[in-house]
């Protein structure tokens, strides 16, 4: 398609993303309700076993 590269280059975005956030989409935003558990992310190692440790539980993981 000839000129398609430069058409696309050629768009126009009126609004960043965070301004959209920010003006249409955090008003409606409810709170975080009572007693919410905040998931813990982090790397771990595999152990022989295939278990891993996080926040002294251990979880079983696939053996690849």
């Amino acid at each position: 398609m000839p000129g398609h590269r430069r058409d696309a280059d050629a768009r126009h975005h009126p609004a960043r993303p965070l301004a959209v956030f920010d003006e249409d989409e955090a008003p409606m935003l409810l709170p975080v309700p009572p007693g919410y558990d905040v998931p813990i992310f982090k790397q771990v190692t595999a152990h022989r076993d295939f278990h891993a440790e996080v926040a002294k539980a251990l979880y079983s993981i696939p053996g690849q």
